[in-house]
């Protein structure tokens, strides 16, 4: 990590870099209190074989790629 912050890449927090990604892409988001990460597997997995498959992050590390971040095939 120390090598990141001596070069020219720049560093942002979690909360930035979520702040760049749903300012260039349409953004759909699942709030509430309980739930989220598992309505937003079930969306994305409802979705992944249409012309709608998004890119999906969730507040959970997922066990399919152990990160919280599935790329989609859509636009």
């Amino acid at each position: 990590m120390k090598k990141v912050f001596e070069s020219d890449i720049p560093v942002v927090n979690y909360f930035e870099g979520l702040s760049l990604f749903t300012t260039e892409f349409p953004t759909v988001a699942i709030a509430g209190t309980h739930g989220k990460t598992t309505t937003t597997g079930m969306a994305k997995k409802a979705f992944e074989n249409t012309e709608f498959d998004f890119n999906t992050i969730v507040g959970s590390i997922l066990s399919q790629n152990g990160s919280n971040y599935l790329r989609g095939k859509s636009n």
